[in-house]
Formats: C-alpha cells, structure tokens, sequence
C-alpha cells in the first residue's frame, strides 16, 4: 500500500461531501475511483463535519480497496494534510517506515 499527500488546492478538482449521513456514499465514491485506477484523488469537502472522522473514512476507503498503485490524496492546505497524516500513521501504519509525510508542490 501506498499512499502520499499533496497540498495543492489548484489539483482538487470535484471533492465529494462528507457528511455522517453520506459516509457509505463516501466510501464508494473513492473505492470506485481507485479501482478505476485512478492514481490522484482529492481530499473530500467536510462541511460541518469533523476533519479527522471524515479522514478516516476516505482512508479506510482507500486502503480496503487494496489499490495496486500509488494513490496521492491531494489537501486543500497543510493542516489538512496533517490530520490526514495522523489518521493513517496512527490507525494504518504498522512501523514507523509506513508513516506518511506531507508533500507540497
């Protein structure tokens, strides 16, 4: 599994909605596009919603679909890409190798 994060607001082109109510709509919506093969997915739009739980349901989604290329979740800024880091470092990394860092282009 590879996952990297990209801050570049000028990339997020089209970001789904989170929200509790359309969590399962979330899921698929990335499991569809990494299954596509698509390898540059933007982080989802968390209206009123909480930033780390809508976190972990886009990378829950990526990670159980088991993509087989690099996947880049592209955040709107850095304090985005840093709740995205703690999330994955902290419920998907196994060592401190795995951990992800955050790009800025």
């Amino acid at each position: 599994m590879n996952i990297k994060l990209l801050i570049d607001p000028t990339k997020r082109t089209n970001p789904p909605a989170y929200t509790q109510d359309s969590a399962a709509d979330l899921v698929s919506w990335y499991q569809s596009a990494v299954n596509s093969g698509q390898t540059m997915v933007p982080s989802a739009d968390c209206g009123n919603s909480s930033l780390s739980n809508m976190a972990s349901v886009v990378l829950r989604a990526i990670v159980d679909s088991q993509p087989a290329q690099e996947v880049t979740i592209v955040c709107r800024d850095g304090a985005e890409a840093k709740v995205y880091a703690q999330m994955y470092n902290f419920w998907f990394a196994g060592t401190k190798a795995e951990r992800l860092e955050v790009e800025e282009d």
